[in-house]
Formats: C-alpha cells, sequence, structure tokens
C-alpha cells in the first residue's frame, strides 16, 4: 500500500509553518487517553464520550446536568457540555501527524519514539486505549447516550492515520502493534458501517453523511478493506453528490443554517477528502453528480466572504479549507492566509501537489 503524500511533504515544509516548533511542543504535550475525564453517565471507562454542542437547556437556571427538556440552537455552541474526551481526541490526532511528520525530517529528535508513545496509549494499551466504536458521541442528557451524528467528531482520525504510517514507516511499532493498529480501524470501521448510528449517520442527507464518508474511507485504506473502500465510492457516485448538491452547485442543507457558508465548505471540504483517496484506487469521482459545480460556486467566497450573501453569523476560518483539492486549485489557495497548524498544512501541500500528480503515485 502507497503511502499518500506525506513523505514527501514532510520533505518539502515551506517557512509558512515552522514544524520543528510545533514538533517540539508535542514532545511536551500529552499522551491523551479518554480514560483521563469521564462524565456522570455511568459507562465503560474506555468509551468514548461527549455532548451535543448545539443542545442546551430551555430555562435560564437550569443547570448542565438538567437538559430533560433542553432545546437545539443551532450554531449556538453549549459551553457547559461535556467535552473532555472530545478535546483529548482533538490533541490527540493533530499530535500523531505532527509527531509523524517530524519524525520523517528528523529521525534522530525522538519525535518517532514520542508518536509511538501517544499511539499506544490511545490505541492499544487496554488501561488507556478508546474502545474501537461512539456509542456515545454527542449525546443529549435526559433524550439518549448518545447519536449519529457523534460520529463526526471523529473526522480527524483520517490526521492520525497519516501520522500512524509515517511512523511505521520508521519502524516505530512491533508487528503485534501494527497488527493491533490495523484490528483497532477494521473494527471502528465496522461501527461505522454496521451500527444502528453509523447507518443514521450515513443516510443523514448532509455534512455528516459526506464526513462518515470521509473516514470510513481513510479507516478501510488503512485497514486494506478495498471493498469498503469501493462501497463508498458508489455511494458518493450515487447518493452524495447528486442528492446534495444542485445544479447550480449550491448544497440547501448546508445554506440553511445559520452558518451556512461554514457548512457548505465543511461539506465539500468532506467530498474533497474522498475524491482524494479515490485517486489512489484509480476511480475519478470529480465530475460526479453537480461536484464540479459545487466547487465553482463555492471558490470565491473564502477569498470574498463579504460577498456571501446568506446567513453567517461568525466569521469564516478562511485556511481551513481542503475542497480545493478537487481541482488540484493552487491560484486561489496561495491568495488564502497562511496555515496554522499541521491539519491545515496537510491540507495546503495536498492542494498544491494536485490530484493528476497523486494519481502517480
Amino acid at each position: 500500500m502507497r503511502l499518500p503524500l506525506l513523505i514527501s511533504l514532510a520533505a518539502r515544509l515551506g517557512a509558512e509553518i515552522d514544524l520543528r516548533q510545533l514538533a517540539d511542543k508535542a514532545l511536551l504535550d500529552g499522551p491523551w487517553t479518554v480514560t483521563a475525564g469521564r462524565p456522570t453517565l455511568q459507562i465503560p471507562v474506555n468509551d468514548y464520550y461527549s455532548e451535543a454542542p448545539y443542545w442546551w437547556p430551555d430555562r435560564k437556571d437550569a443547570t448542565a446536568a438538567d437538559i430533560r427538556r433542553d432545546g437545539r440552537r443551532d450554531g449556538e455552541t453549549n459551553p457547559n457540555r461535556f467535552q473532555a474526551n472530545r478535546q483529548a481526541f482533538g490533541k490527540m490526532s493533530p499530535g500523531v501527524l505532527t509527531l509523524g511528520m517530524a519524525a520523517e525530517r528528523w529521525p534522530k529528535a525522538g519525535y518517532a519514539e514520542r508518536g509511538g508513545e501517544v499511539v499506544r496509549v490511545w490505541f492499544l494499551r487496554p488501561a488507556t486505549r478508546m474502545n474501537p466504536h461512539l456509542e456515545y458521541g454527542q449525546a443529549v442528557r435526559g433524550r439518549n447516550t448518545g447519536r449519529g451524528a457523534g460520529i463526526i467528531d471523529t473526522r480527524d482520525l483520517i490526521y492520525a492515520v497519516q501520522g500512524i504510517r509515517l511512523l511505521e514507516t520508521r519502524h516505530e511499532f512491533t508487528a503485534a502493534e501494527r497488527e493491533g493498529l490495523r484490528d483497532w480501524f477494521r473494527q471502528y470501521t465496522r461501527c461505522l458501517t454496521t451500527s444502528k448510528i453509523g447507518l443514521a449517520e450515513k443516510d443523514s442527507g448532509n455534512n455528516h453523511a459526506n464526513w462518515w464518508s470521509a473516514q470510513v474511507v481513510s479507516d478501510a485504506r488503512y485497514g486494506g478493506d478495498e471493498p469498503m473502500r469501493r462501497m463508498v465510492y458508489a455511494l458518493f457516485r450515487s447518493t452524495l453528490a447528486p442528492q446534495q448538491i444542485r445544479a447550480d452547485g449550491s448544497a440547501p442543507r448546508e445554506e440553511s443554517r445559520i452558518r451556512s457558508l461554514s457548512y457548505s465548505a465543511f461539506s465539500l471540504d468532506a467530498l474533497a477528502v474522498v475524491c482524494y483517496y479515490a485517486a489512489f484506487d484509480g476511480e475519478n469521482l470529480l465530475e460526479a453528480g453537480n461536484l464540479a459545480e459545487a466547487r465553482r460556486y463555492l471558490t470565491p467566497f473564502p477569498l470574498n466572504r463579504s460577498s456571501w450573501k446568506k446567513q453567517q453569523v461568525i466569521p469564516l476560518a478562511a485556511a481551513d479549507h481542503f475542497f480545493r483539492l478537487l481541482a488540484g486549485d493552487k491560484s486561489s489557495y496561495a491568495q488564502l492566509p497562511p496555515a496554522s497548524d499541521v491539519r491545515h498544512l496537510f491540507r495546503e501541500k495536498a492542494i498544491n501537489h494536485g490530484t493528476t500528480e497523486i494519481r502517480k503515485r
């Protein structure tokens, strides 16, 4: 299996980000584990748990635990929800990618060893590992203990997998550990594709279905499951692109949100990730449905956000988009602000690399 892109990227890092500085910080951070912060809900200690960000108590005097009569406020994040596992996960995934990229560039600086430790703690060691399912993601207390929507919490596994594969090139893991990691991702893919919450997310019809697809493809590539990847590509052609995107390139479900530009870009980012992986399998998804129109429709707005006339209650993070990879669009991406962390760097370098060259690798 070929290593997607990152080995060559690690050797060509530009001045836009100081990978060494990020990696040195990553040497001191973590390792992270789901067992370090636990909710009051009685669930197994190794199970990931998070609470839905947009659900609030409907009374001003209600406590965080009193949400039996919650109301959903689209785009308004409840700061009092349980966040410990989500925050740990959000640090672990880019941390693994940072250390993996740094280990490729500076093999003797201790980055591979630290990256290996972070990976073992989160994925392998019985006392600290995350169980490979997401039954308790984005729960709404008093209503449920988890929802399909929680699967979007783990989308950054896409980056963690890239870091793990880089660490494997440094021979950081034993054969048993490598098989343990692949087994973890195979089990997690099985959760995404067979569980009630996983199937609900697959059928959600918006950005959640797209990020479900991106995760399944990424995890199945690492786990060596080609039929699973082909299933996602077929879903992309039959459902994701044609049903979500209108002929003019707009995405009605995303534009109905109060952060309409953010969600439109976020959704198209996920489709770009699927296209990126499909290229490695010799499949061209760039013309599926109205995808080409969506890219042309959305591309101008991160550069000229004031021209977006639909509802957008917070500023768009202009550097945080991957969808230009759909056409290897280097010129407009170069005008965006520089990358601010290693995940954005991966997107930026992938876009500058171009999908045609990616297919040749």
